[in-house]
């Protein structure tokens, strides 16, 4: 995994200089100076003296050696110890803003941060110290918003304790801009708590980071990080290390966007993240946004386990798995789950298309072939993957051929022709769609079958496509002008018995004949309803002969679409002709690939269209009528229980304008960005000054920030742009330092 620069939200500059005098050891000392404490020789000899004494603004330099003083700390001066010596003192109590702590070795409690007036503490800095063998907790925050904790060791905790307590009462902001940064946490929480814990429920806070720690050896079922309360705004980055307990842990009441990215967690006793609450001592529930993009995580229960909230999950190496219990759809496209072949079927996690390499640096964008055989005859030349032309021959008693064919992990395989041979040459193509969708290749066989031998005429072998009847041998017929071939085969299915019915479904193309012809299918099936699915096998095919005339565009409907090419019109009936229009169980039609943008959907007159939504299994719920199933090869089955027109309706509507939020934080650019489609965005462009700079599948976006004018604009499936770019970001340059324009 990449490391990314550790940066913070903000910089905390010096306190300005406060007006006024201090007595300093009998002297007098202005404010912004320096007071010393040592055993002798210094200003003073002990640190609540030196406190005592000094101004606003003050530093006061602490020698090494050890202070048997618990400090109490009420304005804002800066405490330097020297941590290489070190400097011990048993603790730390700040009750007022603008303290900063800095260099010191805690013996006892640590830093212990209160008010106990109705208000928030800021612009308080803990860094550089060490927290050793504390019982209770190293160090507690409580209504502390705009905290750096930053660079601090926390080892060896005795007893029941934990490392940090982040918490708010119903103050607003208790908890806001705090940031743990860079800090290690070794055998630091024992209890079944977190390392860095913040609890900040009813404070309504908000812009909270953690980023750049490391953790390891917690114990008691202990997490790297908890959250509960707060209501926008988590980051949580670039930490590592191993926890006995869930690593990162929601407990209830996060809402708002929480964005998890770039951490390497591994959890020996729970999941990698945990998106729980609600079923732990009546914690509420989280609402949030949860964007997990860029980790290494692993779990011995999941790598993410999600029980509410909204998540999305993209670019991650996920070791143990995801299990959602939310009850609704996870995105977890585009991860690495530890295997070429993806991660199968998951309930509630759409997984397609998934990384094929451990480090997740890209979705597989190979459409070549592994292997290509015909069921008879044999190829010219032998295959290889990079040659896409053959010819085969096969006898006349071949009246058909079928391919086998494999591509590499996640690529989608199509095969058109070999299902019917004439005599003569034949096409057979194989279409081959990488994992990414952005690239595909077609292989070609040209089948000759060779004519018959003998005999007063040559005659040639047609089979129907059915499982339940026997292929039957006809006398061939002159192609007539515009005349489509390969019309549909009709079966009937064995009464009373459940079977599957395929029946080649060749409806006209849209591309010469003008908008599609509904080409019907007659099943005959006893009893008068279905009690067990049964399929049909629509496989549209080429024109004989174009039609003449111009091509006449696809027939525009509501919703953004026109219809397609793929009309099917389903008419059941019982043995004694009485229409069935209700089925017990579903009828399916089995379509070999959905083209980009393409919706399945229905109508009962062909000019008002419904779409079917799409299926996490394949499996109708009860109470139903429609669904639509994609299965792991790209293939498609549309279930529904009624009989009706069914096609495939191609999009015509661009995405909305997308919406973004945007962040820099240090040399990054960060985009949220929302953009809504009639059927699925895609992909966004991201655009510096009019020039593409990023192209990314993923909603949440981290780039390099550079002075300039940044927009988005989304893509859905179908290849359309959004008509209008995104609101312009503007992000300037002041000195070293990047911002955005007001």
């Amino acid at each position: 995994m990449r490391r990314r620069a550790k940066l913070g939200l903000r910089t905390f500059g010096a306190m300005a200089a406060v007006t006024g005098v201090a007595v300093v050891g009998g002297s007098v000392a202005r404010a912004g100076s320096t007071i010393t404490v040592c055993a002798s020789g210094c200003s003073q000899t002990t640190i609540q003296a030196a406190v005592d004494a000094a101004g606003s603004g003050d530093t006061i330099q602490v020698s090494a050696g050890t202070y048997a003083e618990d400090v109490t700390v009420a304005k804002p001066v800066t405490l330097e110890g020297v941590q290489a010596g070190p400097t011990k003192v048993r603790s730390i109590t700040i009750t007022g803003s603008g303290v900063t702590v800095d260099g010191f070795t805690f013996t006892s409690s640590g830093v212990q941060v209160s008010v106990s007036s109705p208000t928030t503490l800021s612009g308080l800095v803990i860094r550089n110290n060490v927290f050793n063998g504390y019982s209770g907790t190293g160090l507690t925050t409580y209504d502390a918003g705009d905290i750096l904790v930053k660079g601090n060791t926390f080892s060896s905790a005795s007893g029941s304790a934990e490392a940090m307590q982040i918490r708010a009462s119903t103050v607003t902001g208790g908890c806001s801009g705090s940031q743990v940064l860079d800090n290690t946490f070794s055998s630091a929480t024992t209890n079944g708590s977190a390392d860095v814990n913040f609890s900040c429920t009813g404070s309504s806070s908000s812009d909270v980071t953690v980023s750049g720690n490391t953790t390891s050896g917690n114990s008691g079922g202990s997490s790297f990080a908890a959250f509960s309360g707060v209501t926008d705004g988590i980051e949580v980055s670039d930490n590592s290390g191993t926890t006995d307990g869930s690593s990162i842990f929601f407990w209830g009441a996060v809402s708002g966007t929480a964005t998890i990215e770039g951490n390497t967690l591994t959890s020996t006793g729970g999941s990698g993240v945990s998106i729980h609450g609600h079923d732990l001592n009546s914690d509420p529930v989280n609402t949030g946004t949860f964007t997990i993009s860029d980790n290494d995580l692993a779990g011995s229960s999941h790598a993410v386990y999600v029980l509410n909230g909204t998540v999305v999950a993209h670019g991650n190496k996920l070791s143990g798995g995801l299990g959602n219990d939310s009850g609704a759809t996870v995105d977890a496209t585009r991860n690495w789950w530890g295997a070429q072949a993806g991660p199968g079927t998951v309930t509630g996690v759409t997984t397609s298309p998934w990384c094929t390499n451990s480090t997740c640096g890209f979705t597989s964008d190979s459409a070549d072939l592994g292997s290509l055989s015909l069921s008879a005859g044999s190829l010219s030349p032998a295959f290889s993957a990079s040659t896409t032309s053959y010819a085969a021959t096969v006898d006349n008693a071949t009246s058909a051929v079928s391919v086998t064919a494999a591509a590499g992990p996640g690529a989608t395989v199509v095969t058109t022709g070999g299902s019917s041979l004439a005599v003569g040459a034949n096409t057979v193509e194989v279409t081959v769609t990488s994992l990414d969708g952005a690239h595909t290749k077609t292989y070609t066989v040209t089948v000759t079958r060779v004519a018959a031998s003998s005999g007063g005429g040559t005659t040639t072998t047609t089979a129907t496509s059915t499982t339940t009847t026997t292929p039957t041998t006809t006398t061939s017929q002159p192609t007539q002008a515009a005349t489509v071939v390969n019309q549909p085969q009709s079966a009937e299915a064995t009464p009373a018995t459940a079977g599957t019915v395929a029946v080649v479904v060749a409806p006209t193309s849209a591309g010469n004949a003008g908008p599609a012809v509904p080409v019907s299918v007659a099943l005959s099936w006893s009893p008068g309803a279905f009690t067990q699915p049964v399929t049909v096998q629509v496989s549209p095919q080429p024109e004989a002969a174009s039609a003449p005339g111009a091509p006449e565009a696809p027939k525009p409907v509501a919703g953004g679409f026109a219809v397609g090419s793929t009309v099917v019109q389903v008419q059941v009936t019982t043995e004694s002709g009485q229409a069935v229009t209700q089925f017990a169980a579903p009828l399916v039609l089995h379509v070999s690939a959905l083209a980009p943008g393409e919706v399945p959907a229905y109508s009962h007159d062909g000019s008002s269209w419904t779409t079917i939504p799409r299926l996490t299994s394949d499996e109708l719920p009860a109470g139903q009528a429609d669904g639509y199933f994609v299965n792991p090869d790209g293939s498609v089955d549309i279930l529904t229980r009624h009989a009706t027109l069914f096609g495939l309706l191609v999009d015509t509507q661009a995405p909305s304008r997308p919406t973004v939020h945007a962040r820099v934080t240090g040399t990054k650019l960060r985009l949220t960005i929302h953009a809504k489609d009639n059927v699925r965005v895609v992909s966004y462009q991201v655009r510096l000054d009019g020039k593409l700079v990023k192209r990314t599948t993923h909603a949440y976006v981290v780039l390099p920030a550079h002075p300039g004018r940044y927009q988005v604009v989304a893509v859905d499936a179908a290849g359309h742009k959004s008509a209008r770019a995104s609101a312009p970001i503007r992000v300037m340059q002041s000195g070293r330092s990047l911002h955005l324009a007001g």
